[in-house]
């Protein structure tokens, strides 16, 4: 008869978090530094929304592309609230985005191009974050020499015309592959 090995509770939590902490031991976390402060916005980018009519520009946020924001299955660009640096919505778009709404909004990508995206608000994870759908994978498609893991782009917001539409254009500050700063 072979001796069965026994442990109790308590060793086997604590052979476990011993692993765990040599996994952690072994892992180390890159920190990749963002341009802070953020750069102004290009005079190109500037131009165009004043050709469109656009007013009040306000910068909303400076992140990393993250690869889940370039995987067609996903087919959105997150932008977590905690990171959003003004205001940018009217108390009709909080409104619409609370009552689980959506708006259309024009969006200048980082090649020029104009194009339509829809802005939304998702609960992602514990947290809430504004989100971009509807084209956003057609616009990776497009941009796809700027658009890569860890680049760093900003998202400014601007408004066109008398009823105040919704923009916004994004801007690639850092390349993703190199860490080469742009503006």
């Amino acid at each position: 008869m072979q001796k069965q090995k026994t442990c109790n509770n308590n060793e086997k939590k604590l052979k476990q978090k011993t692993g765990k902490e040599k996994k952690k031991q072994n892992l180390k976390k890159v920190v990749y530094p963002i341009v802070e402060p953020p750069p102004d916005m290009p005079e190109a980018f500037k131009n165009c929304i004043e050709n469109l009519g656009g007013t009040d520009i306000k910068p909303v946020i400076q992140k990393f592309i993250q690869v889940t924001d370039l995987k067609p299955s996903q087919g959105r660009l997150s932008m977590p609230m905690n990171q959003v640096r003004s205001k940018f919505l009217s108390e009709a778009d909080e409104e619409k985005l609370e009552n689980k709404g959506v708006i259309e909004a024009v969006f200048i990508e980082p090649c020029l191009e104009v194009s339509k995206v829809n802005l939304t608000k998702w609960l992602i994870g514990q947290s809430y974050a504004y989100v971009f759908k509807t084209e956003w994978n057609r616009i990776v498609s497009n941009n796809a020499d700027s658009l890569k893991p860890m680049a760093v782009v900003q998202i400014w917001s601007f408004r066109i015309g008398s009823e105040s539409n919704l923009g916004f254009a994004m801007i690639k500050v850092r390349d993703g592959k190199d860490g080469q700063l742009i503006i």
